[in-house]
């Protein structure tokens, strides 16, 4: 019979529940066939397996197709997983031996014609996957050409496409797919999304390469603000250190810094109190002339803070007294000092109170 063209191996990929593998080159022995696997995470190939049975599609006639059963026992691989059935004819010729004017049997001829076309068959499908070099190359090493190759690809089609303003410049997604482990923590979905695909034709284009590059940059090498951009607060693109943190405060030396935790300033003389401005404050409570509770909005860590009061009265100097003091609110008392006078029992209603909590 003829001996048609055909690659003389074929790869599957596992889904958890098929164990049985067809191939459709011809075999002369069922000791032709070896099996292996490969991880699709990390590319790595096993080495040839034993643990599989070859079953010919007709096991009385050679050459003949068939299936690879794999495994014998256990589970059947899952989709991280390819298998490769691949033939492997003997490069020996055994089982005709020819004597002078001896009778050829012409079926017996066919199949070693058959076997020789299968083994160039087989090392045509090894050729294709061989590493290659030019045909002006062919004193260099394999290893050389290998380490050649491989910084092209680091040092060439990453690094400078990814300096590229070309958008028809393409960056093969697979090499994108390697830098995606660089930026997990940025999360901008509209230059990253490409990164997913392992497809090495499925392109980002250089222009995208380069947005990459610079969120990299921004995000390996943060730009730290100065002292004159703390103190005006304008600046929202640069990260600011403890030191600059002080430098806003301007709390410059050695002193820890204390916050102002609540503040409020408000008229108490009308029927009830106007709040003309607050932070972390309630509304106030009017108990009576002079008498007002303060409420926190978010209650202080215990009762241990200060209040800071400054109270007038049209020009006249006020005095205040807390009456009550808890985390959660305090009541204070307000009074008039009259001038000359050294006390004053009387309550009175102010109409500029102010009050700033420290804790």
């Amino acid at each position: 019979m003829s001996a048609p063209f055909t690659t003389a191996q074929v790869t599957f990929v596992g889904n958890g529940v098929n164990k049985t593998f067809p191939f459709s080159f011809p075999i002369y022995n069922l000791d032709d066939i070896e099996v292996f696997l490969t991880d699709i995470t990390t590319g790595e190939d096993t080495q040839e397996l034993t643990n599989f049975t070859v079953t010919p599609t007709d096991p009385e006639k050679f050459p003949t197709t068939g299936s690879v059963n794999f495994p014998d026992s256990g589970t059947a691989i899952d989709s991280n997983t390819k298998l490769t059935v691949r033939r492997v004819t003997p490069y020996s010729q055994e089982f005709l031996d020819l004597g002078r004017n001896t009778l050829i049997n012409a079926g017996v001829l066919e199949d070693a014609l058959d076997r020789v076309v299968g083994q160039i068959q087989q090392n045509q499908t090894l050729n294709v996957q061989s590493l290659k070099i030019g045909i002006t190359e062919s004193e260099q090493t394999a290893e050389e050409f290998f380490e050649a190759q491989v910084v092209s690809v680091i040092a060439g089609a990453v690094i400078d496409n990814l300096l590229s303003t070309s958008p028809t410049n393409a960056l093969s997604a697979n090499q994108g797919f390697i830098l995606k482990g660089l930026i997990d923590a940025i999360n901008d979905h509209a230059v990253i999304n490409d990164l997913f695909s392992t497809s090495a034709v499925d392109g980002l284009s250089a222009n995208q390469g380069r947005i990459l590059k610079n969120l990299i940059d921004s995000f390996v090498h943060p730009v730290k603000s100065i002292q004159a951009e703390n103190e005006t607060g304008t600046n929202d693109t640069k990260f600011v250190s403890p030191l600059g943190i002080r430098q806003a405060f301007f709390a410059v030396g050695g002193p820890p810094v204390f916050a102002v935790r609540a503040w409020i300033n408000f008229d108490g003389s009308g029927l009830s109190p106007t709040i003309r401005e607050k932070g972390n404050f309630e509304p106030i409570i009017d108990n009576g002339e002079g008498n007002y509770t303060l409420t926190f909005t978010v209650g202080m860590p215990d009762a241990n803070y200060i209040v800071i009061p400054l109270i007038t009265s049209l020009g006249i100097l006020g005095i205040m007294n807390i009456t009550s003091q808890g985390s959660g609110s305090f009541t204070i008392n307000t009074y008039s000092l009259l001038p000359g006078a050294h006390t004053s029992t009387q309550q009175v209603d102010q109409n500029i109170i102010g009050l700033a909590v420290i804790r």
